[in-house]
C-alpha cells in the first residue's frame, strides 16, 4: 500500500463481531484498492478486537485504532476520520455490504464532477441473514442541485429513509475538515450532510451497489432506546440537546464558503426550527428540572414523568389523526394513508384505509421521485379510493416533493387541514380535464 493512498475508508465498530469480517472483505474485495482502512474500535467487550487482529495480519490497508474507553458513536467517526491520510475519505458501517464497484465507481464520479462534495450509489435494505427488504433506492434528487440554498434547505428536511446515504459516500477529504464533523446531539450525522450540502452538490451513482443491513442490533434501534447509553451517544445527558443542535446547524452557516450567501440560508434554518419547536420547548423545560433531576428519588420521577409525557403526547396524535379522518370521511370511503411509518394504521383497523404504497413494501417508504408517487395515487383513486390522508410523521413530503404537492392541490379538495392530519377528497382521473 502506498505511504498515502488516495482514499481512506473510516470503519467506527464496537461490539461488532457478528457481520464485522463480512463487511470488512466486501471492502477489500473492491475494484478500487487505493485505499487504507482504519478500523476504530470503541472498547468493544466482545469477539471484535481478535477479527480485527486477524483482519490486520490478512491485508496490510487495514490498520486498528484501539480506544481504552467508549467516547461515543459520534467521537469514534470523527476519531476515523482524524486518522486518515487520504484525498478522499469514506465512513463504513461494520454491518452493511458494499458492492465490488462501489468505491470506483464514487471515485469517477468525483473525478468527472470537480464540483461534487461527495459521490453514493443507490442502495438496498437486506435483512440480517442477506435477505432483499427493499431492493432500489436512493436520496433525495435535490441533492444535486447547483444552488446550495437547495441542497442545505433538502438536508434540513425530516428524513425519508433509515440512514442517509449521503453519510456513507466517498467524501473529498478537503471540505470535510472545514466541518465541525461530528459531536453527540440528536441528528448529528444529518447535521454534518447539511453542512457539506453548502460545499458542493451530491452526486448518487445509479447503480444499486450499497446494501443496508436492517437488525435489531445495529446503532439505530440502538439510539432509540431510552438508555443512558443511548443518551450519550445522541448527546441527550447534556444541557439543551437540541438547541445545540440548532447551535450546530447556525456554525455550519458560519463556516459557509465565501460565494455562499448569508441571507439566503436564513429562512431554511427558521424552518427547521419551527419544525423542531417542541423539542426545543421540551429541552428548556427539562433544563429548568435539572437540578432536582440529580436527586433521588426526584431523578427517577421525572424520568418517569417524562417518558409518561411523550408517550400521551404521541398517542394524543394518533388520535387526533383517526378522529379526524373519521369526522370527515364518511365510513364507508376508501382512504389513502401518508403516515411516514403506518403508526397510525392500526387505530384506523375498522375501515378501509391503506399506506399509499402496495401491502409489503418498508415502513415509511415513499415512492423515489414525485413522479412515482402521484402515479400511484392515481392508479389508487381510479381504483377507487376516495380521499388522501397526509399525516404529521409524513408532512416532509409535503414540503419536499412539490410536485406531487401542486398535483394534490391542483387536482384534488383540500377537506380539511390540522397540525395532525391533512385530508383530500380525490376526484376522479377523468375529472381532471374539467378542473
Amino acid at each position: 500500500m502506498a505511504e498515502q493512498p488516495m482514499l481512506s475508508i473510516g470503519m467506527p465498530v464496537f461490539n461488532g463481531q457478528r457481520f464485522l469480517e463480512t463487511s470488512v472483505n466486501a471492502l477489500l474485495d473492491q475494484t478500487f484498492t487505493d485505499f487504507e482502512l482504519i478500523i476504530c474500535d470503541n472498547a468493544s467487550t466482545d469477539n471484535t478486537p481478535t477479527i480485527c487482529d486477524r483482519l490486520v495480519a490478512g491485508d496490510d490497508r487495514v490498520r486498528v485504532i484501539r480506544h481504552p474507553a467508549n467516547i461515543g458513536a459520534a467521537e469514534n467517526f470523527t476519531a476515523a476520520f482524524n486518522h486518515a491520510s487520504g484525498q478522499f475519505f469514506k465512513w463504513a458501517a461494520d454491518d452493511d455490504l458494499h458492492q465490488p464497484r462501489f468505491v470506483e465507481a464514487c471515485v469517477d464520479a468525483l473525478q468527472r464532477h470537480p464540483d461534487a462534495v461527495l459521490a453514493y450509489a443507490r442502495a438496498e435494505s437486506i435483512t440480517a441473514d442477506g435477505v432483499v427488504l427493499r431492493p432500489d433506492w436512493g436520496d433525495r434528487p435535490q441533492l444535486a442541485d447547483h444552488d446550495p440554498v437547495v441542497r442545505f434547505t433538502t438536508a434540513l428536511a425530516p428524513p425519508r429513509d433509515p440512514i442517509p446515504l449521503p453519510m456513507f459516500a466517498v467524501i473529498r477529504a478537503e471540505p470535510l475538515a472545514a466541518t465541525g464533523l461530528l459531536v453527540p446531539m440528536p441528528e448529528f450525522d444529518r447535521a454534518l450532510i447539511a453542512e457539506l450540502s453548502l460545499h458542493g452538490p451530491f452526486i448518487e451513482v445509479p447503480d444499486v451497489l450499497f446494501g443496508h443491513r436492517e437488525h435489531n442490533q445495529r446503532m439505530g434501534p440502538a439510539l432509540s432506546a431510552d438508555s443512558a447509553g443511548a443518551a450519550m451517544l445522541l448527546g441527550r445527558a447534556r444541557r439543551l440537546p437540541h438547541w445545540h443542535l440548532l447551535k450546530r446547524h447556525a456554525a455550519s452557516i458560519r463556516r459557509r464558503p465565501a460565494e455562499v450567501q448569508l441571507h439566503r440560508l436564513l429562512p431554511p434554518l427558521a424552518g427547521w426550527t419551527w419544525r423542531w419547536r417542541r423539542q426545543l420547548g421540551s429541552d428548556l423545560t427539562l433544563a429548568a428540572l435539572q437540578p432536582l433531576s440529580a436527586r433521588p428519588p426526584f431523578d427517577r420521577l421525572i424520568e418517569r414523568s417524562r417518558s409518561r409525557w411523550l408517550t400521551r403526547r404521541w398517542n394524543a396524535r394518533r388520535r387526533s389523526v383517526a378522529t379526524t379522518i373519521n369526522d370527515t370521511v364518511s365510513s364507508a370511503d376508501r382512504v389513502v394513508l401518508v403516515d411516514g411509518d403506518a403508526l397510525v394504521l392500526g387505530d384506523m383497523s375498522h375501515r378501509a384505509i391503506e399506506p399509499l404504497l402496495p401491502a409489503g413494501s418498508p415502513d415509511g417508504s415513499f415512492p423515489a421521485t414525485a413522479a412515482e408517487a402521484i402515479a400511484q395515487l392515481e392508479r389508487r383513486s381510479a381504483s377507487g379510493f376516495t380521499h388522501l390522508a397526509i399525516a404529521w410523521p409524513a408532512f416532509w413530503v409535503r414540503d419536499y416533493y412539490r410536485d406531487f404537492t401542486n398535483h394534490v392541490d391542483q387536482h384534488h379538495q383540500l377537506l380539511t387541514e390540522t397540525d395532525d392530519v391533512v385530508v383530500y377528497q380525490l376526484s376522479r382521473p377523468d375529472r381532471f380535464g374539467s378542473r
